[in-house]
């Protein structure tokens, strides 16, 4: 039987210090989320989720994403949208950052659906740290992520150690020819040299 997964594009960022809002950045004549949105189109997501600030503007949302909003008073990072959406969609959940624009369609179909199951998450790891932005994420992870915010545990790197240590997550370790997919722009000057590279 096939592996089914939603997946998540995660938008609520406050990009501070790009001065902008990275995810309407334009890359190649279009918003950045859009680029983002194919890429999760594009690995045969069931589902597509957009989690996201109540303030910003979607005007050009199509119907097959679902707009999940981050409550106003909630500021507790990227645990929120994901935990929420994963409630939400019950089922395997890829997730994906707005400002990794050089992920590909290839990796995470190599690299991480292929070693998730219902049951267990994928997360990336790069130098003994997790990639928590662009991983799959399960059902069975979720008591150990609403426990951390139920006690005001916000930083998702201890809760995926709890996850892979307890047998509910997995680690997969980035290759060094991999490290540049998970390159990303907090400034306008990072955020020109990453579309340099992805245009070369």
């Amino acid at each position: 039987m096939s592996f089914s997964f939603d997946a998540v594009l995660v938008a609520g960022g406050r990009s501070s210090r790009m001065g902008q809002d990275k995810a309407f950045l334009i890359l190649q004549g279009r918003p950045l989320w859009w680029h983002q949105i194919d890429l999760l189109r594009s690995t045969g997501a069931a589902n597509l989720y957009l989690a996201a600030r109540a303030d910003q503007s979607w005007d050009s949302l199509s119907d097959e994403i679902q707009l999940v909003a981050d409550p106003e008073d909630e500021d507790i990072g990227p645990i929120g949208a994901i935990t929420r959406t994963l409630v939400r969609s019950c089922k395997p959940l890829l997730v994906l950052a707005v400002d990794l624009p050089l992920m590909t369609t290839q990796f995470i179909a190599e690299r991480l659906i292929s070693h998730a199951a219902s049951y267990a998450g994928v997360v990336p790891r790069v130098a003994e740290r997790f990639e928590p932005l662009c991983a799959v994420y399960t059902l069975a992870m979720l008591p150990a992520m609403q426990g951390a915010i139920k006690s005001g545990r916000y930083a998702l790197q201890p809760i995926l150690t709890e996850c892979i240590n307890s047998g509910v997550a997995c680690a997969v370790d980035v290759l060094p020819a991999e490290t540049a997919l998970f390159r990303n722009a907090n400034t306008k000057s990072e955020w020109d040299a990453i579309v340099a590279t992805g245009s070369q």
